[in-house]
Parts: structure tokens; C-alpha cells; sequence
């Protein structure tokens, strides 16, 4: 049952590829490399962000803000942590309010409520920021979300793993997990050395930036050895928004 229910999943995603929002040609001569974070929990705002701030970079926060403190039980982050983001001049960006499973849902009439709770919501916290871009949560994407996400924001960014470049679907955006069990340093060099060949934009994307690290995080050295990396090969290194504008 597992495995037919895979087969529909994987089917969904080939599908929802055919609608696409607008396509960029990225030239070979640019080399863009945007950090991300889905989810955040606690730890990245109060890791990653001060060392973004020492480089003097600035990165997109993916949030669902059914997971804030005061919301739900999950008390990922506080509102103080999102100021605190906001002032360093990193970008929030929309991860749902819900933190939906695409793939469970076909009614675009609750896909855009979800949104627009995470927009309200954001709105009421008073912080003077808004969702200019977008990444689905679980990297679930379906004809009928992709089509409704495509007409709020600049640019949406999935889980299929590599380089965004050459002609791209702005409204499916791949990326390389920061994940530092399954990309070692070695891999992370390897990965640098042939986008220094080919170009285009890097999308990376982690969730938690700490000592003990889960399976979809990274310790804060590994996060600051990939940051000075980037600098030292002279990459231009973008927010989401950032990077969308300059393409």
C-alpha cells in the first residue's frame, strides 16, 4: 500500500512539472548562491542568523507560523526571533500557515485560506515584513498548488535535488540540502567546484543549525565553513528576493 501510494506521489510531482509560472534563462556567468531555511526552529535564529550577520550576507527564512510560540504547541520560534531576523536584514518568505501536505489536497479553496492565514497572521505581528517568496512544505508540489502559489509569489522553491540553471522554472526551484550527515564537506567541495564551472543560481536549504544537529540540520561550524567557501570563490551571494530581482 506504501509503495502504490509513493508511485501516486511521485506521479503527482512529474505531473504538476508541466505547469510552469515563468521560465528565466540563467546565464553561465552568473554565480548566485542564496541560504535557506525551512521550518526554522529556535536554534537557527539564534545560530545561523549571527553568522550570516558576520559575513555580512543575508538569508530567507521559510516559516509556517502555525509553529510560532503562542500558536501551537510546537513553540518552534518566538516573535522576538523573527524581529531580531527581520532587523539583521534577512528576508521572511511563506512555508504555509499549516504546513499542508499538498499531496492530501486538492481543494484550492483551502490551499488559499492556509496562505492567507500565514499573510494575516504575519501581518498582526507587526513587524514590517511580507512573503515575497514561497517553498512547499515536504517538497509536495501538485498541478493545483502550483498554479495558486504561482499568482502570489516571485518564486517558489522545491526539494529536487541541484543547481538551478539554464532555462528555469521559477515556480519549481531546485536546491541542495545543508544537511550534514548526507553532504559531507568533501561533497560541498566537489558541488562548489562544478557550479564554479557551470554557473547559475545554488539554492542551499537546511532546517536546524546547531551542535547536535537532526538528520535535516547542520552544526553552525559546517554552516560558517559553507558561507566562507562561497565567499572565497567570489560567488554572489543573495536572499531569495534578492536573487530573483537581479535575474
Amino acid at each position: 500500500m506504501a509503495y502504490i501510494k509513493n508511485i501516486v506521489n511521485v506521479g503527482r510531482k512529474t505531473i504538476s512539472k508541466s505547469f510552469y509560472k515563468s521560465v528565466r534563462t540563467i546565464s553561465s556567468e552568473r554565480k548566485i548562491v542564496s541560504f535557506t531555511f525551512d521550518d526554522v526552529p529556535k536554534s537557527t535564529f539564534e545560530n545561523a542568523v549571527p553568522i550570516l550577520d558576520k559575513y555580512k550576507v543575508s538569508g530567507t527564512f521559510y516559516i509556517a507560523l502555525s509553529l510560532m510560540e503562542g500558536i501551537s504547541e510546537k513553540n518552534l520560534y518566538s516573535r522576538e526571533n523573527l524581529l531580531k531576523c527581520i532587523e539583521s536584514g534577512h528576508e521572511l518568505a511563506c512555508h504555509s500557515f499549516g504546513h499542508i501536505h499538498f499531496f492530501q489536497t486538492a481543494d484550492s479553496g483551502f490551499i488559499k485560506e492556509d496562505l492567507k492565514k500565514n499573510r494575516s497572521t504575519l501581518e498582526s505581528l507587526d513587524l514590517n515584513a511580507s512573503f515575497e517568496n514561497f517553498s512547499y512544505p515536504y517538497g509536495e508540489q501538485t498541478i493545483v498548488s502550483k498554479r495558486i502559489v504561482s499568482r502570489i509569489y516571485k518564486s517558489c522553491r522545491g526539494t529536487d535535488n541541484g543547481i538551478n540553471s539554464g532555462k528555469v522554472d521559477l515556480n519549481s526551484l531546485k536546491g541542495i540540502k545543508l544537511y550534514e550527515n548526507r553532504n559531507s564537506k568533501e561533497k560541498i567541495d566537489h558541488l562548489l567546484k562544478e557550479f564554479d564551472r557551470t554557473g547559475g543560481w545554488l539554492v542551499f536549504y537546511t532546517h536546524d543549525v546547531q551542535e547536535n544537529y537532526t538528520s535535516v540540520g547542520c552544526s553552525p561550524e559546517y554552516f560558517e565553513y559553507v558561507i566562507k567557501k562561497c565567499l572565497a570563490a567570489g560567488f554572489e551571494i543573495k536572499n531569495m528576493s534578492q536573487a530573483a530581482r537581479s535575474l
